[in-house]
């Protein structure tokens, strides 16, 4: 793909119609056209690029004269494709206390002691768009922004319930039965099960014959909640049950997210498909 793109096209043309946000927090996003606003079009061009070191680079050359404060919204936008992360309850309420008092992320990076703004600026805003962020520079902006801990300590628990309501939704949602067989280290291939397999006895049996006949090992993955597992022989070595935060079933990580390779070994498809 060729990007025939010139940022003074990009900022000479910004998207101004923010929406109100409908989060329980409060918090609305201004309809302003002052020149930090991120333009649709660099929303558009960091879904093409999906690449924040190839984004980097693009910055470091002198043909793109960005402001400072465009770059650190684009880069975090990046980040936040790149990193598959959303916005929490704390995370919104420290951007609406940022936007309340008239700062900018580079601008509270400074007042925070930070040595490199732009840096820590675009870190800022990740934080706001994904909940990530150091304890050390977390502990910096509650000092800078004034945020009691007791408002923290309410809405961090707030967000843990949200993330099990989330995962319990997630993890009882229906799949189609998959078998992830294990061809060397750090590579595993996506296999189907075969038409009329009902039951996971049938399954179970189908799964253990494919792993002594290939001499590999092989993860039936049940549903999201079951995956049973089985060594080179064919013997079950062990079922486990899905666990918030911890993997059920074997995968390797490429472009940031966890993948299989397809059955053919062509191409490459997402453990968690969007």
């Amino acid at each position: 793909m060729v990007l025939d793109v010139r940022w003074a096209d990009l900022c000479s043309s910004r998207d101004t119609s923010h929406h109100e946000s409908g989060q329980e927090s409060g918090e609305g996003h201004e309809q302003s056209n002052e020149s930090g606003a991120l333009p649709h079009q660099l929303v558009q061009l960091v879904q093409l690029v999906h690449d924040v070191d190839l984004l980097e680079l693009l910055f470091s050359r002198p043909s793109l004269q960005a402001n400072s404060d465009s770059k650190i919204e684009l880069l975090a936008t990046a980040n936040e494709y790149d990193r598959k992360g959303m916005s929490t309850r704390l995370s919104r309420y420290f951007e609406k206390r940022r936007r309340a008092l008239g700062l900018k992320p580079g601008q509270l990076a400074i007042l925070a002691g930070c040595p490199n703004p732009i840096k820590a600026g675009n870190v800022i805003r990740t934080f706001e768009l994904t909940g990530k962020i150091s304890q050390e520079l977390f502990e910096k902006l509650i000092a800078v922004l004034e945020i009691d801990l007791g408002k923290v300590d309410q809405l961090v628990e707030r967000d843990r319930r949200d993330y099990f309501d989330r995962w319990f939704q997630w993890v009882n949602e229906p799949i189609e039965p998959y078998v992830v067989q294990r061809l060397m280290p750090a590579v595993y291939r996506r296999l189907p099960l075969p038409e009329g397999i009902e039951s996971l006895e049938e399954a179970e049996e189908w799964v253990s014959g494919c792993a002594r006949e290939f001499r590999t090992k092989c993860c039936l993955v049940w549903s999201r909640r079951l995956s049973v597992w089985f060594d080179e022989k064919g013997n079950l070595e062990t079922k486990t049950e899905a666990e918030p935060g911890k993997s059920n079933a074997p995968w390797v990580r490429a472009g940031g997210e966890p993948v299989h390779f397809s059955e053919n070994l062509r191409s490459l498809r997402p453990v968690y498909p969007r």
